[in-house]
């Protein structure tokens, strides 16, 4: 379920011209984590961010994917 959801987020922002794909996840979702990782997000710091993001768990791993330098993986 995991792979088809991402599938369809990466069609989704190939559609409407993306440029990077943020994600705020849980320190603990370590599965998360790792599926973030083999499709070629890396985990940033929010001070990283090239966008003001102030989210609320301050316990959350930020990841990117940048879509500009990148063939995307699915």
């Amino acid at each position: 379920m995991g792979k088809n959801l991402y599938a369809s987020l990466l069609l989704f922002v190939q559609k409407h011209g993306f440029s990077k794909i943020i994600l705020d996840t849980p320190s603990q979702a370590t599965r998360s984590h790792n599926f973030y990782k083999k499709a070629g997000f890396k985990q940033v710091t929010k001070k990283d961010l090239t966008v003001q993001y102030d989210y609320p768990d301050r316990n959350s791993l930020l990841f990117e994917l940048d879509l500009s330098s990148k063939q995307l993986h699915n």
